[in-house]
């Protein structure tokens, strides 16, 4: 299920996003795109909206572009195969578009659990202080 946020909650992740990849949420043919995927698979406005928020879920880094078509699957569509169609179409036409943007974000994010998680040995650089040196 998607976790609700508040509209302040959604005012804080959209602002941390940088300028340049906001306008993506503003995009009318990310808009039009989601629209004709609606009408293709024959799905209300309501699910609709549930496809735009689940974009803009992955854009903001709330949601794994990875998880999409799981995500689909428990929010939309039970049916598996018309899930992996929905979202095959979702990464096609509106994901694959700002993937270098979504690419820059997750790498950065990456990066800094990295360093968080450097063995002793990168840390210090005389080795790993946690075991006896063998003889």
């Amino acid at each position: 299920m998607l976790t609700e946020y508040t509209d302040e909650e959604y005012k804080k992740l959209y602002e941390k996003l940088p300028k340049d990849f906001q306008k993506f949420f503003w995009d009318d043919d990310i808009a039009i795109h989601i629209e004709k995927i609606r009408e293709r698979h024959n799905l209300d406005n309501i699910v609709g909206n549930k496809i735009s928020l689940i974009v803009a879920h992955i854009f903001l880094g709330i949601i794994e572009e990875e998880r999409l078509e799981e995500v689909i699957a428990e929010e939309i569509e039970p049916n598996k195969e018309k899930a992996k169609k929905i979202a095959k179409e979702v990464n096609r036409f509106v994901i694959s578009p700002v993937r270098p943007f979504l690419e820059q974000l997750y790498s950065k994010k990456e990066k800094k659990v990295e360093s968080v998680f450097e063995s002793p040995k990168k840390r210090d650089g005389i080795g790993d202080s946690y075991r006896e040196p063998i003889e």
